[in-house]
């Protein structure tokens, strides 16, 4: 019986435990950023625990979700909890929002803004166009379909540079993440900017 008892304060430790725990998830799912700074340190948890049951860079997904909602600025992010610029799939929920793309063919593109074509010395052409993003829940569920991205088959090569951030992003981009020729670069200057976070 004094056993019983005894395990009384544990079982109610671990239960306001809990309750502690889901208010602080919460608070991080319905976060607004204020700035960079504010970013990292509420992003920087989800990021770790990607890295520490996948082996995805931490800076690299910090970098990179950055890059795609401008610290966490973007629409996409209020609207959908979208952090990778994710296209949305057939009978997916989605919000429309205009981006840039480079193509080799921007006639193969009717709905772009012909009007902010801009020819590109790659030989491709930037184009302004709308286009239909994945639409989530919650952060928490738009980081976890942001993750499962990355993990798809077709970037398996960048996994031999866990350990680099950089290469990884090259690997990503040279898989076909983004159309934008500039996207490693733009990638690395953005993990030098998460570096001054940590």
């Amino acid at each position: 019986m004094k056993n019983k008892r005894a395990l009384i304060p544990i079982i109610i430790g671990a239960f306001l435990f809990i309750i502690y725990a889901a208010s602080k998830t919460k608070k991080i799912v319905n976060a607004v950023f204020k700035d960079q700074k504010d970013y990292i340190k509420k992003m920087l948890p989800l990021a770790l625990a990607v890295e520490r049951a996948t082996g995805i860079p931490h800076l690299f997904l910090l970098a990179q979700s950055a890059f795609e909602t401008g610290w966490g600025k973007s629409s996409l992010v209020p609207e959908a909890f979208n952090f990778g610029g994710i296209k949305a799939k057939p009978g997916q929920d989605y919000v429309t929002k205009y981006t840039w793309e480079h193509v080799s063919d921007p006639n193969k593109y009717p709905t772009r803004d012909k009007s902010k074509d801009k020819v590109l010395p790659e030989g491709k052409t930037a184009i302004y166009l709308p286009q239909n993003f994945a639409k989530f829940p919650d952060l928490q569920t738009g980081f976890d379909q942001y993750k499962n991205t990355l993990l798809k088959p077709r970037y398996s090569g960048a996994f031999q540079y866990k350990n680099d951030p950089y290469k990884f992003a090259a690997e990503i981009r040279a898989a076909g993440y983004a159309t934008d020729v500039n996207y490693t670069a733009k990638l690395a200057k953005m993990i030098d900017a998460v570096k001054k976070y940590i």
